[in-house]
This record gives C-alpha cells, sequence and structure tokens, in this order.
C-alpha cells in the first residue's frame, strides 16, 4: 500500500513540475505577447493631404508634405521623428504650415507608405515640372517665384517658406514648390545596398533645390545625390504621389 501511495505522489509532482513555465518558457513568449499588443497605426485623415490629378493614373500632393501632416504620421505610430533644431522645423510651434525637413529617405518613404502612396521616381519628378526651365515657364527663379536665395539673400530669411506661398510659381496644374523651398526625395527602387558599399551605390536622388539653392540648380536642373540616412540641416524633404482614386 505504502509502494502504491509513494509511487502515485511521484507521478503527480512530476505533472505539477512538466505544468510549471520556465524561465525560458516565460521570455520566449513575452515578444510575441508584446508584438501582439502593438497597435497598428492609425489611419490618416482622408483630407490630410491635398491632390491634384497629373495623369489618368496618378495624382500628387499639392504641396510637399507640411510639418502638421508628418506631425500626424508620426502620432500614429508609423513615421519616425524627425531632427529638430538649428534649421529644422520639427518641433517649432510657428511651422505647422512649412515643410516637414531634416527626414532622411526612410522615413520620407514610412511617410508615403502611410498614406497609401509612394515617392516620385526620377522621372516622374521631372514630368511634374512640365517641360520649360520652371514649373512655372522658362522665366528666370526669383524670390517672386520660389523660396531660394536670390543674390546671396534668402527670400524666407533663414530658413523655409510656408507651402504655397509663391502662386506665381506654381506650376500649370497647380502643384506648389517644384522649386525651392525644400529638395524632394524620390524613389527609383533601388534598395540601398549594405553600409560598406561604396557611397555611389548607396546614393538616393533629391530634386527641385531648397530655400538656400539659387536659380541654376531650381526646378528640372535641381539634382543632389544624398546617403539615404542623410536629413540634412534643413533642406531635404517629400512630396507623395498615389495611384488616382477610381470614380464611383
Amino acid at each position: 500500500m505504502s509502494s502504491f501511495l509513494s509511487t502515485s505522489l511521484s507521478l503527480l509532482l512530476m505533472a505539477l513540475v512538466s505544468l510549471t513555465p520556465t524561465a525560458a518558457d516565460t521570455n520566449s513568449a513575452a515578444p510575441q505577447s508584446e508584438a501582439n499588443d502593438k497597435a497598428a497605426p492609425t489611419p490618416p485623415a482622408p483630407d490630410l493631404l491635398e491632390w491634384v490629378v497629373v495623369n489618368k493614373s496618378l495624382e500628387a500632393s499639392r504641396s510637399e508634405v507640411t510639418v502638421k501632416a508628418y506631425r500626424a504620421c508620426v502620432d500614429a505610430g508609423a513615421c519616425d521623428v524627425p531632427d529638430d533644431g538649428g534649421y529644422c522645423n520639427w518641433g517649432r510651434s510657428d511651422r505647422d504650415k512649412h515643410p516637414i525637413n531634416c527626414v532622411d529617405w526612410f522615413q520620407a518613404r514610412q511617410f508615403a507608405a502611410w498614406v497609401e502612396g509612394r515617392l516620385p521616381t526620377a522621372k516622374e519628378w521631372v514630368q511634374l515640372t512640365g517641360k520649360s526651365a520652371f514649373p512655372w515657364g522658362d522665366t528666370v527663379a526669383t524670390c517672386d517665384y520660389a523660396a531660394m536665395t536670390e543674390r546671396t539673400e534668402r527670400c524666407a530669411g533663414p530658413g523655409t517658406s510656408p507651402v504655397c506661398s509663391h502662386p506665381m510659381g506654381h506650376s500649370k496644374r497647380g502643384l506648389c514648390d517644384l522649386a525651392g523651398n525644400v529638395w524632394e526625395w524620390t524613389d527609383d527602387g533601388r534598395e540601398p545596398t549594405a553600409d560598406g558599399a561604396p557611397e555611389v551605390l548607396r546614393e538616393q536622388l533629391a530634386m527641385g533645390g531648397a530655400y538656400y539653392s539659387m536659380a541654376d540648380e531650381l526646378g528640372r536642373a535641381g539634382r543632389m545625390w544624398r546617403l539615404p540616412g542623410n536629413r540634412g540641416t534643413g533642406g531635404i524633404g517629400l512630396r507623395v504621389l498615389r495611384p488616382r482614386a477610381s470614380k464611383p
């Protein structure tokens, strides 16, 4: 009888031990639980950006993405926080209507994906400007047309201008700031290579010029290669494309 009880107690203890989670089990389950608890990003408001039809299949954001719009992406959990300080617009209460700047190529793609769009290719970006030297035509750029630097003087002072604040410089389709204000990241589908690769294989193209650019590097002529992780010092932002909404 005692032998029977001893055997039964041993089996019970073994069963209890097998049901008790080990430290390794607990630790391996934690990341999965945390991943499940992380909420999906909040979708953007329908009126977050103003869109302009540019061809049969695409529409573009009318302006460069503003600080206000990019903040919505950060608040939604879909975008990383940009740099601040210096000429950066992030963290400044008076810059909601200015273009977001101090963002790298990866952050630009984060925002574009969040609004179910993408960055334009270099070819598409040039097509947005039209066939003339500048988005508005062939008249040489001045402070009446763009946030730029004219004769060593920056039109907007030390930094950017509110988007769409130079109506004479709008394109024929009504797109703003395709020349000046901030350079705009493009994406030709060439994924950056490993960090150890030559810079020429890792760089991405930004276009259009910025508030510190002179006329000869604005609009179609404005091309600047930068490493994808480069956030600049205040002169790089973005514009986005998306598939044209189908009519009901």
